[in-house]
């Protein structure tokens, strides 16, 4: 059997090399071929550079090609494994040997069966979710609800494109969970379009691939449609007509209901009665003349709607309605038009449609209408109205799902350091989902560091989106930064520093509904949308730990951060917030395993020195952007969520930023209010030993007016980011009235050590996102042509040099 294997491989390498050899170039040199080859399979040259000599660099298929004939030609023992990615398998073939290539392999498949297991564990506990108790139901659903009916109220055909609107926040907020919730109060009809690739829960439904029927034409696809929904709606009518006749209990009928239409230990594509009625009803409807659709259509919703009320159409993973049924023609059109077409024949109030797990495409009504370039098919045979419908609106999205916090509760607050910086609190905070899968894998007896792993690795997956297995991998693997789109990089951030999320509009509805952003605000018809990531401990921490153990990741964070500032307004001042927030993340990151004194000075007492420098302790991860001025109560919440403060200008003359420090005594490990006080920060562009005197007392707890006790000291850091100042520039704040501040000032980016040259050059292209036009055209040949035209063309914006 070991034999026949290995003569089948043998084949098969020959085989596709022969192949390979004929596919290539005809202008390739031929002598140049089997040296070439050689040098690649021995792991002596690079998949690029063989591609290069060879002439393949732009045929990535050929390409791919010779990467699986060498690893082949190495490992054919591993061959078959389909998990190793392009720079696993290129990482194998150039280990300086054999045994070294097998070892890094082995490795990684005890890495891949790790993963599987507790994906499977992981996947075992959110069936467990599932199935307890929703929390805080009345402040969460009855909300929800009353905008849904509000929504199918305010329906009209005339007005909107269809009777559908999107349920829109982050994954893991509970919108699936909140869809199931529902059907305690009115009808749900849930159906799941999850990918086919995808292990998730829920699993795809059995009615996906009658929802994405594959080659229709356009005309065929809403027929189709518009039989779905007929069958859909006369199923649910059946139901709860047989319902009807023995059971008088509204709850009792919704409870059977769910149990009809969904169950929590359904496999990928099982059917279940639900699914089997509707294919049956569809398969046994009669083939209708042109018209008589919509008629049965209106016929079967006005009898659902008599025996059942108010019906719910809920289809989650919505956004695989934007593929396409013949994804092989150049200008294929998705299934979205058709399908939302069959809705708007729903005329009415009594079912609504609800979908979760959209695209940023559907929120702002992007797709194409398939009819719009079809000179045959433009009017409607009643309405006369343009199919397109220009002009007509879509459905308010719904983001008021209050899921978030749902987990904290009294006994989260910390009476102690040690509470306070248990991982089993801290998950609380933010997505409930974490808390209430830590919680359940802990009553399954599952190792608690795993667990933690796992819903690290989860959360950063759900931040960086579609392609996030391939992003991490590479990433671990080599360090390649390359495969960071600038949604990814955002989202590495914004948990941690919260750049803002209303400027650009697509790239924000992509944050919301691919990347974990929480959306605030959003009218589609005023092209209006705002997002961010609000204080979620757990988040943070895995951005953190992936981006600041991997620098290319930051750099090239803080460079895709950049090119997203250059198409905003007043980028300046964002830029500078954004640099000193990295730089104060950074230094924590640094912090933590080298931890050394810091001098502060001689203007702070020698009593508030020591208590500062000995028992000063610091515990945070991620800003939050606050519109007041704190006072020590509202620090030590702060501490509790591990949180910085970004300050409102408006609200905050004195600092930009601010965290907590805790006065920990030797002898005590309960946490006091008594022993806050704060680290503030003050961020500026460049400011001179003049500004310092003469702003001075602006850098005080009195000025500032963040009241703590007295008696604590606190301290001060003052960043002028782009100063080009000697080493003996002023390095302290002058000396105030007390001595309980302590303070330390930066002149331009080289002051900070915890920043490598990479870092330092990538923030300074970062602060300088608004250059200045002068500088542009310095050391340009004909300088003073160019330096004539910018004065000509800008008159009084710059100083003329040479004034008479």
């Amino acid at each position: 059997m070991r034999d026949t294997l290995k003569v089948e491989l043998v084949t098969q390498y020959l085989n596709d090399l022969e192949q390979f050899v004929k596919d290539l170039p005809a202008h390739v040199n031929r002598r140049a071929v089997i040296p070439t080859w050689e040098f690649f399979v021995q792991g002596h040259i690079t998949l690029e550079k063989m591609t290069k000599t060879l002439h393949i660099q732009d045929n990535a298929a050929l390409g791919e090609t010779a990467l699986d004939l060498a690893f082949l030609r190495n490992y054919p023992h591993h061959f078959s494994t389909k998990a190793f990615t392009r720079h696993e398998k290129m990482r194998a073939i150039r280990c300086k040997s054999k045994c070294h290539g097998k070892r890094l392999l082995s490795k990684l498949i005890s890495k891949f069966d790790q993963e599987a297991k507790y994906s499977n564990m992981l996947l075992h506990i959110l069936r467990k979710g599932f199935e307890g108790p929703f929390l805080k139901s009345e402040e969460i659903i009855e909300p929800l609800l009353r905008k849904i009916m509000m929504q199918a109220g305010s329906w009209c055909q005339s007005e909107h494109l269809a009777p559908y609107s999107l349920l829109v926040g982050p994954a893991m907020s509970g919108k699936t969970r909140a869809l199931h919730e529902l059907s305690n109060h009115v009808c749900v009809v849930y159906i799941c379009l999850r990918p086919p690739t995808s292990s998730g829960h829920p699993p795809r439904s059995a009615l996906a691939p009658t929802m994405l029927p594959p080659g229709m034409t356009t005309s065929a696809l809403e027929k189709h449609y518009n039989k779905f929904l007929t069958a859909t709606f006369q199923v649910v009518a059946d139901f709860f007509r047989a319902q009807n006749e023995t059971i008088s209990d509204e709850k009792t009928k919704l409870k059977n209901w769910f149990a009809y239409n969904f169950s929590n230990d359904l496999k990928f594509e099982e059917s279940n009665q639900f699914s089997r009625d509707v294919l049956k009803k569809m398969e046994t409807c009669s083939p209708l003349k042109y018209g008589q659709e919509n008629e049965q259509l209106q016929k079967a919703l006005a009898d659902m709607q008599s025996q059942a009320g108010f019906v719910l159409l809920a289809i989650d993973e919505a956004h695989a309605l934007l593929s396409s049924p013949n994804a092989y023609l150049e200008h294929a059109t998705s299934f979205f038009p058709s399908f939302r077409r069959s809705l708007r024949e729903t005329l009415s109030d009594g079912v609504f449609t609800i979908l979760t797990g959209a695209s940023s495409l559907m929120l702002f009504n992007t797709t194409p209408d398939p009819y719009k370039s079809n000179p045959e098919i433009k009017w409607y045979p009643d309405a006369q109205l343009p199919l397109w419908l220009s002009g007509h609106k879509l459905l308010d999205p719904i983001n008021q799902l209050g899921t978030f916090d749902a987990m904290v509760s009294a006994i989260t607050q910390p009476g102690t350091w040690t509470d306070l910086v248990s991982a089993d609190r801290l998950v609380s905070y933010g997505s409930p989902f974490f808390a209430a899968c830590f919680r359940d894998a802990i009553a399954c007896h599952q190792e608690r560091n795993l667990i933690l792993w796992t819903l690290t690795e989860l959360a950063l997956s759900k931040l960086l989106g579609a392609n996030s297995d391939t992003v991490i991998r590479q990433e671990r693997c080599s360090g390649l930064q390359a495969f960071l789109t600038a949604p990814q990089a955002l989202a590495l951030l914004g948990p941690t520093i919260q750049p803002q999320l209303s400027g650009a509009l697509h790239l924000s509805g992509e944050m919301i509904l691919s990347h974990a952003a929480h959306c605030k605000y959003v009218k589609p018809d005023s092209n209006l949308i705002v997002g961010n990531y609000p204080s979620q401990f757990f988040l943070a921490s895995a951005a953190n730990t992936f981006r600041q153990s991997h620098e290319p990741v930051i750099v090239e964070c803080i460079k895709k951060l950049t090119e997203i500032l250059r198409l905003g307004l007043d980028s300046k001042q964002v830029a500078r917030e954004i640099a000193s927030k990295i730089i104060l993340l950074r230094a924590m990151h640094e912090a933590v395993p080298y931890s050394h004194s810091l001098d502060l000075g001689p203007d702070i007492s020698e009593e508030h020195r020591i208590n500062l420098l000995k028992n000063g302790m610091v515990f945070w991860n991620h800003f939050n952007e606050i519109h007041y001025t704190p006072d020590s109560e509202d620090l030590l919440k702060f501490l509790h969520r591990g949180m910085a403060a970004q300050c409102a200008s408006s609200k905050q003359s004195s600092f930009d930023h601010l965290f907590t420090i805790y006065l920990k005594p030797e002898n005590s490990d309960r946490l006091d209010e008594e022993h806050v006080t704060f680290c503030g920060i003050s961020v500026k562009d460049q400011i001179t030993e003049a500004d310092l005197k003469i702003r001075n007392h602006e850098w005080t707890d009195t000025h500032s007016g963040i009241r703590i006790s007295n008696k604590n000291p606190y301290l001060v850091l003052l960043m002028s980011l782009t100063t080009k100042a000697p080493s003996d520039h002023l390095q302290r704040l002058p000396k105030p009235a007390g001595q309980r501040r302590a303070s330390q000032v930066f002149h331009g980016l080289n002051e900070f050590p915890c920043l490598t040259r990479n870092m330092v050059n990538a923030l300074t292209e970062l602060l300088n996102v608004e250059p200045d036009l002068p500088e542009l055209h310095s050391g340009q040949q004909d300088h003073c042509h160019w330096k004539k035209f910018v004065h000509t063309s800008n008159p009084l914006v710059y100083r003329q040099d040479d004034r008479q």
